[in-house]
């Protein structure tokens, strides 16, 4: 409230609110400070800022900041602003592009847009570095979500998986395999599924992100 505040004081302080919630396992209370911090900074003028802040709601999500079944028509025509105010910058207008795909899953058809998912991932290639194509990429995997595109969804888990690895990224990696766990499911791939869960739960432990407080016996499970 305070009147000497500036706009991007305000921001700064709403994107620090959203990485406290993330932090605390509540990803979708997040969307509310980011959204109020981008609409500030499109008010300003500053379309970018606005589009990476509001790309910051996927930071570290398995599966997305949306419940099955939402859908915030607020929330598709923000990101539809932003887009149709960026210039240049084309990973982040692809990954625009995928998070307006991932918002509009559960929309009727009639609100739905073409699929443009091949064609940001394609644009997202060209221009970016590995770092830039894995959050790329876990938008992708959002967007593609349903049964009538899994296994496109699946493709992309696998790439996902392999640059991470590649990467030398744990935290990414581990994302990514616990992101996969799900699609493995979908397709009956039950080792695969619980090879992947092994070793996600390996990385985190790594990094003391979990802690088991009691050691099973695999033999006896």
């Amino acid at each position: 409230l305070d009147p000497l505040t500036t706009a991007e004081e305000r921001e700064s302080q709403h994107v620090m609110q959203a990485q406290a919630l993330r932090m605390l396992g509540r990803p979708a209370e997040a969307w509310h400070p980011l959204a109020a911090a981008a609409s500030s900074a499109l008010e300003r003028g500053d379309t970018e800022r606005a589009a990476r802040t509001l790309l910051a709601v996927n930071d570290g999500a398995v599966w997305g900041w949306r419940s099955v079944g939402e859908v915030d028509s607020d929330a598709i025509a923000l990101w539809r602003s932003i887009r149709q105010r960026l210039d240049g910058r084309p990973v982040v207008a692809a990954s625009v592009e995928l998070a307006i795909e991932a918002e509009q899953i559960y929309a009727r058809r009639s609100d739905v847009t073409r699929d443009s998912i091949d064609e940001s991932v394609a644009a997202a290639r060209r221009s970016t570095s590995p770092s830039e194509l894995i959050e790329v990429l876990f938008l992708a995997s959002l967007a593609l979500a349903g049964p009538q595109r899994l296994l496109r969804r699946a493709a992309v888990h696998d790439e996902l998986v392999e640059l991470c690895a590649r990467e030398g990224d744990d935290r990414a990696l581990t994302r990514a395999l616990t992101a996969r766990v799900a699609t493995r499911g979908e397709l009956g791939q039950f080792e695969g599924l619980r090879s992947d869960l092994a070793r996600a739960v390996t990385l985190a432990e790594r990094h003391h992100a979990i802690h088991r407080q009691d050691t099973v016996d695999p033999q006896s499970e």
